[in-house]
């Protein structure tokens, strides 16, 4: 017997203006259709804490 199963999303890279035009690479996971419009998921880069002092990217 076989299983199917769905492909691992991959994420797209966008461009996103943010405000005083500053500009940012993030990701696009998906987007869906509402009766309202489209909704996006988009990863935008971060940073957290780390262990001690550090600091990890995040998104």
């Amino acid at each position: 017997m076989t299983t199917s199963s769905a492909p691992e999303a991959v994420p797209v890279p966008i461009r996103v203006l943010l405000p005083g035009d500053q500009e940012v690479v993030a990701h696009l996971w998906s987007r869906r259709q509402t009766p309202d419009g489209w909704r996006y998921e988009v990863g935008l880069p971060a940073y957290r804490n780390g262990p001690g002092d550090s600091v990890e990217p995040a998104e």
